[in-house]
């Protein structure tokens, strides 16, 4: 079970960033909130995996890469598109036209491969100026079917790498998703970042990296120009970690049915469905039971179990705790009381930025998995805080009876 004191091997991606972050609007909050991607970095090279939701039919990464998008897409848009475009194109033009250097193009292999080799045909590599994302597609061919992920090293405009390791290099990575069959494959991988005043993310221009499989054979490396996150319409599809596609600014990206994931108004307040519970009303402190409860959706730092939602609205502008202690389990539960925990500023989206906190548990090495959430607020500010519970892939997850509490510090 993780805690927010170490890397998760769960479908995370806050916590695998170890981000804890302030409340503070949509447009403000990346220049308020600061945290080092190189921490960012690191943590998914040690992560399996990136859950960002990538469950839909058409993968977290197909809005915003698609034919015909805005940026980095098929034969006649701006950038990073086919022959005779400004970026990323045949030799002749002003930008990626070194060899091997592409933007999100198809290239011919210089020498025959072993076909046991992965080829990369086609990236498009963005990254995401205004409130902090990386992203990748990468297309390719491997006879074997068994890719397996990624390297992968940044640099800015001036040729110089942008450093996440021990001496430098390229990272190891797997993709968020990876689809693979009859010798083709295309993969994406996605991560959120917030703005750290010791990087400076515009400078970013290029990105370098190759493909490996289970065999260990390695693509021909490729480095492609970076391309500007596209912004999608409100009913789009997005990626929730707003690397690949973001929504526009008064919009967030919400989960919907099926798994889907769209661009929709932000609304601040819940379903009403979701049978929000005012802690306010309740004195800061309630006993809850998630048994037999509906789920809401998960939290970066996991959850899916069942969930009961709450509300809370600050008296006073100041540092609040809240906190969740299970008091035992639903019956049949095999399992030891483990509540997860996340609160977001509004409450039916998925969109990282909409997550103000998530916490499994309190302290792992100690067995307290009871969650915590530390928050400054601003007066009259409303959160909704989502009580869930630890659910590992493929088991039932924890359900049963708690304490909620809030205290201003």
């Amino acid at each position: 079970m993780p805690s927010q004191d170490s890397l998760p091997s769960s479908t995370t991606n806050q916590q695998c960033i170890g981000l804890q972050r302030d409340d503070m609007s949509l447009g403000a909050r990346v220049e308020k909130t600061k945290l080092s991607i190189y921490v960012a970095l690191v943590a998914s090279l040690l992560i399996s995996s990136w859950g960002c939701d990538s469950s839909s039919e058409s993968g977290p990464g197909e809005a915003g890469a698609e034919a015909g998008a805005n940026a980095g897409t098929e034969a006649g848009t701006d950038a990073g598109t086919e022959a005779g475009t400004d970026a990323g194109t045949e030799a002749g033009t002003d930008a990626g036209t070194e060899a091997g250097t592409d933007a999100g193009v198809e290239t011919d292999i210089e020498e025959p491969l072993a076909p046991e080799v992965p080829i990369i045909r086609r990236v498009l590599a963005y990254i995401n100026r205004q409130d902090g994302g990386l992203g990748l597609q990468i297309d390719g061919r491997d006879e074997d079917n068994n890719v397996t992920g990624f390297t992968l090293e940044y640099f800015f405009d001036d040729g110089e790498p942008l450093v996440v390791v021990e001496g430098g290099g390229p990272i190891a990575l797997e993709f968020n998703e990876l689809r693979q069959g009859n010798g083709d494959f295309v993969g994406y991988w996605t991560i959120p970042f917030l703005l750290d005043i010791n990087v400076d993310l515009l400078r970013l221009a290029e990105a370098r990296l190759t493909v490996f499989d289970e065999d260990e054979n390695a693509s021909p490396e490729k480095t492609i120009i970076l391309l500007d996150t596209p912004t999608v319409p409100d009913g789009e599809e997005c990626d929730l970690n707003r690397g690949l596609s973001r929504c526009g600014e008064e919009s967030l990206c919400e989960t919907a049915a099926g798994g889907r994931t769209t661009c929709g108004q932000a609304v601040i307040e819940c379903p009403e469905y979701y049978n929000v519970i005012d802690l306010n009303v309740e004195g800061g402190t309630y006993q809850g039971d998630t048994t037999g409860q509906a789920t809401y959706g998960v939290g970066t730092c996991g959850g899916g179990s069942a969930s009961q939602v709450f509300s809370f609205t600050a008296d006073a502008a100041g540092s609040y705790t809240f906190l969740a202690e299970p008091t035992g389990v639903s019956p049949g539960f095999m399992g030891a009381p483990d509540t997860l925990m996340w609160i977001r500023s509004h409450c039916r989206f998925s969109d990282w930025v909409a997550e103000l906190g998530c916490n499994d548990d309190v302290n792992t090495t100690n067995q307290d998995l009871r969650s915590i959430i530390n928050l400054e607020l601003e007066a009259n500010q409303t959160v909704f805080v989502f009580i869930d519970g630890y659910s590992r892939d493929g088991e039932i997850g924890w359900t049963g009876p708690f304490i909620l509490g809030v205290s201003q510090d």
